[in-house]
């Protein structure tokens, strides 16, 4: 049995086979839509309600008959066994014998472990690194700025809805893909090189990282959301609709393709977080 699933990295839907472990970003051939799919929204234009299918970003106005199917019974109850903490602050011994975790909070708290860990590593590692006479991410070059000292907006009308604007970048993807991997193959790296630390690849539900990972569009429902908790309910604020992650092996390569994007294309934002 085929379910869809969100991943966060790459805002977008895949699917999961139960029964032969399979996954997939193809929306597979025999898989039945579920009411979670699809997002209900209502056109002023219209005076009607328009339904909004998660998975495969396509619109209809007739009802899908999976909203009326009656709701699956809920799962039995899983009883978490007792997870025994014991913590010691300053002096004092605090043992929480009766505290208990589930397993996906107990999986939460160490990931974010493991990532702030790897955050006071990378820093410390950089530190050691800027050091040095170059200091080249460091440098005049490649400082945080914002064109004009303003939010960068899309071009176009000044109102715009997520669903306009979203298909504006559909139709601009493959360009922008194009002009991505132009610029990491002038820079003489691999675009398709899978990425390897301490030999490991970089896994996701989706896949393996490469050397530059092409995303699908960030997903109506999380465009909407991004635009009423950030922009203020403007959607032309909303720029990362079509995204790209380059992966560099040293910060000669960073700022090589750096200068190359804005060699290639104008650039209204940088974040440099190092």
């Amino acid at each position: 049995m085929w379910t869809a699933h969100y991943d966060d990295a790459s805002q977008d839907y895949y699917y999961y086979n139960s029964e032969t472990q399979e996954t997939t970003w193809a929306r597979p051939a025999d898989y039945v839509s579920r009411a979670e799919d699809f997002t209900e929204h209502y056109s002023e234009d219209h005076q009607a309600a328009y339904f909004y299918d998660l998975t495969t970003k396509e619109t209809t106005w007739e009802r899908p008959p999976c909203l009326d199917l009656p709701p699956p019974p809920p799962a039995p109850a899983k009883v978490q066994p007792k997870k025994r903490i014991s913590r010691r602050l300053s002096d004092t011994h605090v043992n929480l014998d009766d505290f208990v975790l589930s397993d996906r909070t107990l999986k939460f708290f160490t990931q974010v472990a493991g990532l702030l860990t790897c955050k006071k590593t990378a820093d410390s590692l950089y530190e050691d690194r800027v050091q040095s006479p170059d200091k080249i991410l460091n440098g005049p070059d490649f400082k945080s700025f914002k064109k004009d000292g303003q939010d960068p907006a899309q071009e176009g009308p000044d109102t715009m809805t997520v669903e306009e604007l979203r298909e504006d970048a559909r139709e601009k993807k493959p360009e922008f893909d194009a002009l991505v991997r132009n610029v990491v193959e002038d820079q003489g790296l691999d675009p398709d090189e899978q990425v390897m630390v301490d030999g490991e690849p970089i896994t996701k539900e989706w896949g393996n990282y490469k050397v530059l990972t092409l995303a699908g569009l960030k997903s109506l429902e999380r465009s909407v959301a991004k635009t009423e908790n950030e922009y203020g309910g403007n959607p032309k604020f909303l720029c990362d609709l079509g995204r790209a992650t380059i992966v560099c092996r040293t910060e000669e390569e960073i700022a090589k393709v750096l200068r190359a994007l804005m060699a290639e294309t104008e650039v209204l934002r940088v974040k440099n977080r190092f």
